[in-house]
Order: structure tokens, then C-alpha cells, then sequence
């Protein structure tokens, strides 16, 4: 394998790959979608995430016919899930991050559990059967307010396990 595709326009994370094969010896030229003329939109439509990632994959594999990797995640807000029956809830930027604090005013702390999760999908053209699939989670608290300096996602938001060691949660 010469080149791969990672179907994402982010080029930190493309890069992120880059250096991530590199420290391992794998000379693969890493490209993202922004690479990729006319690309087919990513899958956002499916009930699972691991369905999204697969089907990302395989759509962009077929039209590139390069190896493809392929991520989809999102948050899961067990008060919204419960009242509101949202579970996937996907970043859109900063508004995103003020609508769901908006929808968690008032909520105690021990109510505002989440876990973010995570599926890749590698996929190689016409050998949909011979997908690699990886999944993770992590579990934690919704903040009252952002933290921190990060800007991606929801990470500002979600505290790992930090109420577990006596962190008090913002």
C-alpha cells in the first residue's frame, strides 16, 4: 500500500496519521478528502456508528480505489437520551457547544453523564467483507461550562473519570 485515504478535511488529523506511521516505519502517503475531487459525502445517516464508518469507507474506497480509513463519533448525553431522546449528538462548532449546555441548565452534576464514542473503519476497494473495525468509548461528566483550551469538538466539555479522583467538575 502506497497511499491511503483518511475521509476527513482536517488536516491536523491527516497529519496526525502521517506522523503516527512514520514513527512506525510505514512509508504510506496519507491523504485527506480535501485531496479528493468531487468526493461522496460521508455517511451520517446510519443508527450506529460503526454503519457510518463502514459505509464512509466503502462508498469512498469504490470511488478513489484507494484503501480508505474512516472514522464516525459522537456524543451520547444520558439526561438528553432519556428526555429528549437524542444519542448521537455530533459537533457543528461552537453554537453546538452552547445549545447542549443550554439544554443541561439546571441539571445536578451526577445527572450529566456522557461517553463520547468512536468507531474507524478500514476498508480496501471491493473487499468490503475484509473490513478492520476498531470502536471506543469514554465515559464521563458534561461540564457546566467549557474548559481548558481545546476547540475541538467536545472536548472542552466532557470530563473524564475526573470525579472519580476528587476533581471537583466546573
Amino acid at each position: 500500500m502506497d497511499k491511503l485515504l483518511y475521509t476527513t478535511y482536517d488536516q491536523d488529523k491527516v497529519n496526525d496519521l502521517k506522523e503516527i506511521l512514520g514513527e512506525l516505519n510505514l512509508d504510506i502517503e496519507v491523504i485527506g478528502l480535501s485531496s479528493i475531487d468531487y468526493a461522496p459525502q460521508k455517511s451520517y445517516s446510519e443508527e450506529t456508528f460503526l454503519n457510518n464508518a463502514r459505509n464512509t469507507a466503502h462508498r469512498l474506497a469504490e470511488y478513489t480505489k484507494l484503501p480508505t480509513l474512516s472514522e464516525s463519533s459522537g456524543l451520547s448525553v444520558d439526561y438528553l437520551f432519556n428526555s429528549l431522546e437524542i444519542l448521537p449528538y455530533h459537533h457543528n462548532g461552537q453554537d453546538d457547544k452552547a445549545r447542549l449546555l443550554g439544554y443541561l441548565g439546571g441539571v445536578p452534576s451526577e445527572k450529566r453523564t456522557a461517553s463520547y464514542y468512536t468507531t474507524f473503519a478500514f476498508s480496501w476497494p471491493g473487499q468490503e467483507d475484509n473490513d478492520i473495525v476498531s470502536s471506543g468509548r469514554i465515559s464521563g461528566v458534561i461540564a457546566k461550562y467549557p474548559f481548558g483550551n481545546s476547540t475541538y469538538g467536545y472536548d472542552s466539555l466532557l470530563i473524564n473519570c475526573r470525579r472519580k479522583h476528587g476533581i471537583s467538575i466546573p
